[in-house]
């Protein structure tokens, strides 16, 4: 005889958790900063570049911001720098988006709980002042 029972999971608890994706990132940063974007210039500033990073990531990739998992853009530097200095943007511009895509993992990370290896290992980092 076997100690062994059955267990059963109900169908409402056997829902997969999807990868969070650019679009689930900018969707939460504008319903966190939307309503101060409407009182606060730097804000509103904030959230466009943020919007302008995504639009500029996507068109890097050639994919729509909803197919982008955040995943894999945690080491997305170098391929940024290099996709907007292609658009003849100069450098310190190309990269304070990667800044901004920085921002948008450290946000996706605090509204949606979203985490990876790579990204916890970038976190870790102590910045050399």
């Amino acid at each position: 005889m076997s100690n062994y029972r059955s267990i059963e999971i109900h169908p409402h608890l056997k829902k997969s958790r999807r990868k969070p994706t650019l679009t689930d990132a900018l969707s939460a940063i504008e319903g966190k900063l939307g309503v101060a974007a409407l009182h606060s210039p730097s804000t509103k500033r904030l959230l466009r570049s943020l919007r302008a990073t995504g639009n500029h990531i996507s068109d890097m990739l050639a994919l729509p911001p909803e197919s982008i998992y955040l995943d894999d853009l945690v080491e997305a530097d170098a391929d940024v720098v290099a996709y907007i200095e292609g658009l003849d943007i100069d450098h310190q511009s190309a990269v304070q988006y990667t800044c901004n895509l920085h921002n948008i993992l450290d946000y996706a990370h605090e509204l949606l709980g979203w985490s990876s290896l790579t990204y916890e290992i970038r976190k870790s980092w102590v910045p050399i002042r």
